[in-house]
């Protein structure tokens, strides 16, 4: 009797228990993976979930709006743009592909980089995910360097995303309207040439406008031979095509003068340029006095 009483009150225990553990949920926590301020490199911050991790649809959905919220961790940062919604998301043999809205691709170079590691890191926490593919609105996410940036896999992230990697600046470029009457302000992200702004400002200035209706001022074929600044003054060494192939006329010879000055310009620690011609000043450049350094002029830019 005592025997049948002890094993109905272990019964009665193991059922009690089953129950009152069924009722529980489970607490798993992963880490997602946030910049910090500086945005030179990603920090992780745990979050907790009701449940298993894994490669449920749902919960990848879920991971990566919590991504795009940001972190609750006030020194990290999000680096993925205000506004980004997740359009589609699908997971295949342990691919994860993405699709974004357009305000992705606001990003600037530097930091879309640092924006795919923390995704790719986010997702490559959960057992089973090997790579994943990015899009944005349904076009395939293009490198700095305009190639498809492809399937990204674990070995393929770099430890610290903008460790190594190009600098980017955002430059003003004046190029001539149609008619040579008014320069046409353009921005433009750019590489930053061997460390040098001022360099990247005319290299750009030398591959032309974007923009179709505008003209280039520089003329083919001429060679930036080199630039430097010294107290507020650019210098600016041209190959001798720039004067010999120059298509002449004082409206166009005035717009490729102001165009490099203007350019130059926006950038706060210059304020004047100093044209030469294989290293040496000219008298003239065609029509214009060459002699001597040149200062912005902002009434010729369009309005």
């Amino acid at each position: 009797m005592k025997k049948n009483i002890w094993l109905a009150g272990i019964i009665f225990i193991i059922i009690i228990t089953a129950l009152f553990g069924c009722g529980k949920s489970k607490k798993s926590t992963i880490k997602l993976y946030f910049a910090n301020t500086e945005k030179t490199e990603l920090k992780s911050e745990e979050r907790a979930y009701d449940g298993n991790i894994g490669t449920d649809k749902k919960f990848l959905e879920s991971l990566i709006n919590e991504l795009l919220k940001g972190p609750a961790d006030s020194p990290l940062v999000r680096v993925i743009p205000d506004g980004t919604k997740l359009l589609s998301l699908d997971e295949s043999n342990g691919v994860v592909t993405l699709d974004f809205s357009a305000e992705y691709n606001t990003l600037a170079p530097s930091d879309e980089l640092l924006a795919r590691h923390s995704v790719a890191k986010t997702l490559f926490e959960i057992d089973g995910i090997n790579k994943i593919k990015i899009f944005v609105n349904g076009v395939e996410l293009l490198g700095a360097n305009g190639d498809k940036v492809g399937e990204i896999s674990k070995d393929s992230l770099v430890t610290t995303p903008t460790q190594n990697t190009t600098k980017y600046e955002t430059v003003t470029l004046y190029f001539s309207d149609d008619a040579a009457m008014f320069l046409v302000p353009e921005a433009r992200t750019a590489a930053v040439a061997d460390n040098s702004i001022e360099k990247t400002v005319i290299t750009e200035l030398m591959k032309g406008p974007t923009d179709k209706s505008l003209r280039s001022t520089i003329p083919d074929g001429t060679k930036l031979l080199s630039v430097e600044t010294k107290d507020g003054i650019c210098f600016v060494n041209f190959s001798q095509e720039f004067v010999s192939k120059h298509s002449g006329g004082s409206a166009g010879e005035y717009m490729t003068v102001y165009s490099i000055v203007n350019s130059l310009t926006e950038l706060e620690h210059i304020q004047k340029v100093q044209f030469l011609v294989d290293g040496n000043k000219l008298e003239v450049f065609k029509h214009m006095v060459f002699n001597e350094p040149f200062e912005r002029d902002a009434s010729i830019i369009s309005k």
